[in-house]
């Protein structure tokens, strides 16, 4: 899915402010930010991929583990209609 420059402008300060926060803090600050459904799954795709990249680079630590759990999650709500 290609990104335009306008959805990355409204996408990118979120994923910057959310990325290296749990869900629990993330998930709030993502449904105040009342993104299109587009949008939305753009950014879970995103914070996905990242945790997922994470998890790959470093060993198993408890809060990978986590971060993978959140990956699965993530990319779950990005392909849900």
């Amino acid at each position: 899915m290609a990104t335009s420059p306008i959805r990355w402008s409204q996408i990118k300060p979120l994923f910057e402010a959310t990325v290296e926060l749990p869900a629990a803090a993330r998930e709030p600050l993502i449904a105040a930010a009342a993104l299109d459904a587009e949008a939305l799954a753009e950014l879970r795709s995103l914070l996905a991929h990242h945790l997922l990249a994470q998890a790959a680079s470093g060993p198993l630590q408890p809060e990978v583990v986590l971060g993978l759990a959140g990956a699965h999650d993530l990319l779950a709500r990005a392909k849900a209609p």
